[in-house]
C-alpha cells in the first residue's frame, strides 16, 4: 500500500538506486524517486511538474532471506515543494549505482567504530576528520567542501541547542557506511525550511529519524 499510493499521482515512477550497503543480513539503500505529477496527490491536483526526491531505506532479512524489518526516510516535503513549483526539476539527473571499494583489512576492521566516532564528532561540531574537498549531497543538491558540510550541521546545532543523537544502525560495506539514527533537540532558534520559510523558535522538543550514507 505504501508503494501503491504513488502509482496514481506519479504513473511510471522510477526508483533509481545510488548507493547500496550490504552488511550481513542488513541492507541500506539510497535512491532517487523520479517521475511526473500526473494525478492527484493528497489535496494537490495534477501539475505536470517533474519530481525528484531522495529516499533512504534500511532492510533486515531473516535466515530464509525474507525481509523482516524496514525503515524508510523519504523527503515528501520536497515532493510538495516541487508540485507547487517552489522547487523546479528541469530534467531528471542520471543516477548510477556506486560500487563500494574494498579497503585494506586493517582499516576495514575498525571502520564501523571509526565511522560512528566521526559521526559523533560532526554532530558535536568537530570537522577535523573531514577531507577539505569532501563531496556533499544534501537532499539531492550536490556540493563540495568541508565549509559546506559545516554550514549544514551548524544550522542544526544553532536551531537545536541541545541536539543529541542516538545511533540505531551502523552498516559497513567496503568503503561505504550507512548510519541510521534519531536526532532529538529543543527548537530554540530560527530554522530555515527547504521552502525558504523561516520558522520562529517553538521551544518544543523535536525528534526525527535520519539515514546518512558516508
Amino acid at each position: 500500500d505504501r508503494i501503491k499510493r504513488f502509482s496514481i499521482p506519479f504513473p511510471g515512477l522510477q526508483l533509481r538506486d545510488s548507493i547500496l550497503v550490504v552488511d550481513g543480513h542488513d541492507v541500506a539503500v539510497l535512491y532517487y524517486m523520479q517521475g511526473e505529477h500526473l494525478g492527484p496527490f493528497g489535496p494537490m491536483e495534477a501539475s505536470g511538474n517533474r519530481i525528484e526526491v531522495l529516499a533512504g531505506e534500511l532492510f533486515k532479512f531473516d535466515q530464509q532471506g525474507l525481509m523482516s524489518e524496514l525503515v524508510t526516510v523519504t523527503r515528501l516535503d520536497h515532493v510538495a515543494l516541487q508540485i507547487k513549483g517552489h522547487r523546479h526539476v528541469h530534467a531528471h539527473q542520471t543516477v548510477t549505482l556506486a560500487e563500494p571499494t574494498r579497503l585494506n583489512p586493517s582499516i576495514a576492521a575498525n571502520l564501523r567504530a571509526t565511522a560512528k566516532g566521526l559521526h559523533d564528532k560532526l554532530i558535536s561540531g568537530d570537522f577535523s576528520d573531514v577531507a577539505e574537498n569532501v563531496l556533499v549531497n544534501v537532499d539531492g543538491a550536490h556540493e563540495s567542501g568541508v565549509a559546506t558540510l559545516r554550514m549544514h550541521f551548524n544550522d542544526l546545532l544553532t536551531a537545536f541547542g541541545d541536539l543529541g543523537v542516538e545511533h540505531e544502525t551502523v552498516l559497513v560495506d567496503g568503503d561505504r557506511v550507512a548510519i541510521g539514527y534519531q536526532l532529538n533537540g529543543v527548537h530554540t532558534d530560527t530554522w530555515q525550511q527547504p521552502s525558504g520559510d523561516i520558522l520562529a523558535p517553538a521551544n518544543k522538543r523535536v525528534q526525527v529519524r535520519v539515514i546518512d550514507f558516508l
